[in-house]
């Protein structure tokens, strides 16, 4: 099921329902591995800092 054979996969999907990345395990959005994986996906720079 979407290229998985592990279970707790995060997965960031756009709005056409493409898969951008796969992170295995189970994330909270507020991660800084998440927000990482997001701002290469815009080509921008996250504060990860909490």
């Amino acid at each position: 099921m979407l290229g998985s054979s592990r279970i707790a996969l995060t997965l960031l999907v756009n709005e056409h329902g493409q898969v951008l990345t796969k992170l295995r395990g189970a994330y909270k959005g507020d991660n800084p591995e998440i927000i990482e994986a997001i701002g290469k996906i815009f080509k921008i720079e996250l504060n990860t800092d909490h």
